[in-house]
């Protein structure tokens, strides 16, 4: 706790610490001969945050939105890019000039790029997507082969690769069944295609217990990870990973108003704005603190006080409201600290209106702004 009057919440982050988790996490995977391409919408495409991520040695970078990619790019980083999620049509003319190689299998989204990258005088590097149950995106297995036979006939289309998702919609897991359908489903379009493919993609920091384990295919050469690189876990059980430190990403709030208040049992309480639940209240009299964050800034549910003695107690859309009657110490102004899940801590480095991104040793991207950083 520090005595400190804050405009805004703050981002901190540690560079070096983020470059030690990347470090760390590519000699556990490069140990089984899987690649680490390091994903960046947590961090929103942060130009600093990414280069402490480059500098542990990435091949490459990857993320969904094409706004965090058009950050990087204009930052002057020139990594190569793998955009994950399909391009939208609107942004096809500037997703084949920033990106690298992308996640795509419907045919209508494989010919549209087709076309745009025609159009820019380039050739598309393309990943086909693989649904081993998850349920997000990509074809069935029975049907990826032919697919794939039709795109590999587009002109401005190279496909380099297959890929897949676990744990990002219904919870699957990997195991030896479905990463067997993968390999399968991978050498079935070799043989349609006529040539092995480049890379064998087979998911993120879910998967990385799996690879843990030792049972990992000798033939997947590729991992996505984000979640892991920034929290030190993996994405199952929020493990930590060997080498890497959970610290690197801490949330500073100032407290705007502190009242000692009554709390009363009503039988006319109703859910909260927000349609949540209602949490359980500590009875009796309490000392309460009303924090300038909430629904619209971050996953308040995501957060955690790094300091005892501390409870969140309900929040809105603007505000969140915390217990502090065993901190009497508090007052207002004062700084509460607190830890992220990877939801809080994405949807936080994204408000990029309402949170300051103090970043500590990685220098600010736009030192003259303020209070918010520029995208």
């Amino acid at each position: 706790m520090t005595a400190a009057h804050l405009t805004l919440p703050r981002i901190e982050i540690s560079g070096p610490i983020l470059t030690e988790n990347t470090r760390a996490l590519s000699k556990l995977c490069s140990e089984q001969g899987v690649a680490v391409v390091g994903v960046t919408k947590g961090l929103a495409g942060h130009p600093e945050a990414v280069r402490a991520m480059l500098s542990a040695g990435l091949p490459a970078l990857a993320d969904a939105r094409l706004a965090n990619i058009r950050r990087m790019r204009a930052a002057g980083i020139n990594a190569p890019v793998q955009l994950l999620r399909p391009p939208m049509p609107d942004e096809l003319p500037e997703a084949v000039r920033l990106c690298d190689t992308f996640f795509a299998t419907a045919p209508e989204t494989l010919e549209a790029l087709a076309h745009a990258a025609r159009t820019a005088g380039r050739e598309a590097d393309v990943v086909l997507m693989v649904d081993l149950g998850d349920l997000r995106e990509g074809a069935p297995p029975a049907e990826l082969p032919a697919i794939a036979a039709h795109a590999d006939k587009l002109d401005g289309l190279r496909i380099v690769g297959l890929g897949t998702n676990f744990a990002c919609h219904l919870g699957l897991l990997p195991n030896h069944e479905n990463l067997g359908l993968f390999i399968s489903t991978a050498e079935e379009i070799e043989t349609r295609i006529g040539r092995k493919m480049e890379i064998l993609s087979a998911g993120n920091s879910a998967a990385l217990p799996f690879l843990q384990s030792g049972a990992l295919p000798r033939r997947i050469n590729q991992f996505r990870l984000g979640e892991s690189l920034l929290l030190g876990h993996d994405a199952v059980e929020h493990r930590p990973l060997p080498g890497t430190r959970p610290d690197c990403f801490t949330l500073s709030v100032g407290i705007l108003e502190i009242w000692t208040r009554g709390t009363v049992s009503a039988p006319s309480r109703t859910q909260t704005a927000l349609g949540d639940d209602l949490l359980e209240l500590s009875q009796g009299t309490r000392r309460l603190a009303l924090l300038g964050i909430g629904a619209m800034d971050t996953d308040i549910t995501g957060l955690t006080p790094l300091a005892s003695g501390l409870r969140i107690i309900g929040h809105s859309s603007d505000h969140t409201v915390l217990d502090i009657t065993e901190r009497p110490d508090l007052q207002v102004a004062d700084v509460v600290r607190f830890s992220f899940t990877y939801s809080a801590l994405a949807r936080s480095m994204a408000s990029r209106n309402s949170i300051l991104l103090h970043t500590g040793d990685i220098k600010p991207e736009n030192q003259k702004r303020a209070p918010a950083y520029d995208l």
